[in-house]
């Protein structure tokens, strides 16, 4: 019963290791994917970062191609499919993967002329001057040639990322490989080729210092932009009418968001300027200014608004004021009014 046992094992582990790489490659004609027959296909197969063996194939009559490998759990693999002068690569991927996702193949070009853009920044705002700045792109090749980064032509495919921003991170659908930033220019290169037909939709992003000057989004060249929108977590944040317009928060969203806008692509290239969030920095410092101010205030009523003291009145005083009342020849009824007031005042000086 045990050596039934570890036969059936043997066999069902060998069959899994025997488990071939299979695919398909297409090709985008008439506004849909056509299968690619008796094309050449490469199996690249790495071992510690290093290329160490490769197999070719044949698509069939449907576009699809099969590798008959051994699988290796320590092996990396890749397909791919040279086409007009370039190669149209595959992720790489290991065991237990076995089906490789479609490749297209087309005519190349440099141009990024039927390549249509939309764009999404999240702005975060935290309880300290660091916001979180997240682009969420998405590109679609509208053409009948793969965009290829690597033509001695090819126009860059390229964002500009906000002006003192760091620690970028790769959130998904982007890789390390796919991506050049340029610090002196504050610029992120994609070195990328995308089918026609293709959508790449990805997602990175990175801290930025708010200060007095609030946040400039620059895009150097609007060509090939179906929109952008800024979005933001404090309802405080200000753009220019001209610049934007304001939209309601998309539902997806949730309660995490408050504030959206809608940037006007009108020019050939925007900058713009988002403020009315104050730096806590600045708000500690508008405090500090406005206590000051009440202090100052206050010591100004208290040293020149103050009433005076009035004069001290004794006995001897009020006996001087009478004598010189009386003094007077022919005193009127006032003064003689004046003078009983006095002698009553002198009064309660002397025996209260």
């Amino acid at each position: 019963m045990l050596k039934l046992v570890l036969t059936c094992f043997l066999l069902i582990s060998h069959y899994a290791m025997a488990q071939p790489i299979q695919g398909s490659v297409t090709t985008w004609a008439n506004n849909d994917y056509q299968p690619v027959v008796g094309q050449k296909v490469i199996l690249k197969i790495f071992n510690a970062k290093k290329q160490i063996a490769a197999s070719q194939a044949q698509t069939d009559p449907e576009g699809t191609y099969t590798f008959d490998i051994e699988n290796q759990k320590d092996w990396f693999y890749q397909v791919s499919v040279p086409f007009d002068n370039t190669f149209f690569d595959s992720k790489f991927f290991a065991y237990p993967t076995r089906i490789v996702e479609n490749i297209t193949i087309a005519p190349t070009t440099g141009s990024i002329d039927d390549i249509q853009t939309t764009e999404v920044v999240f702005l975060e705002f935290g309880g300290t001057d660091l916001v979180k700045v997240t682009h969420q792109v998405e590109l679609i090749n509208t053409g009948k040639k793969a965009y290829h980064y690597g033509k001695t032509d090819a126009q860059p495919l390229a964002l500009k990322l906000i002006e003192g921003g760091f620690n970028p991170s790769l959130i998904d659908g982007i890789t390390r490989q796919e991506v050049r930033l340029d610090g002196e220019t504050h610029t992120m290169f994609l070195d990328i080729m995308l089918p026609p037909g293709a959508t790449k939709s990805f997602r990175f992003s990175y801290m930025y210092p708010l200060d007095h000057r609030g946040i400039l989004f620059v895009r150097p060249n609007t060509q090939g932009y179906q929109s952008i929108h800024i979005i933001s977590n404090k309802d405080q944040i200000k753009l220019a009418k001209d610049d934007a317009t304001e939209i309601a928060i998309p539902e997806s969203l949730g309660t995490k968001f408050s504030k959206a806008f809608e940037l006007n692509l009108n020019k050939p290239s925007i900058h713009v300027k988002i403020g009315g969030v104050i730096p806590i920095k600045y708000q500690m410092r508008l405090w500090t200014l406005y206590f000051s101010l009440l202090l100052a205030v206050a010591l100004l009523l208290y040293f020149f608004i103050k009433p005076s003291k009035q004069e001290e009145v004794t006995a001897e005083i009020l006996q001087e004021k009478i004598k010189t009342l009386k003094a007077s020849t022919n005193p009127s009824a006032k003064t003689l009014h004046q003078i009983d007031l006095l002698q009553r005042q002198l009064y309660h000086i002397l025996y209260d």
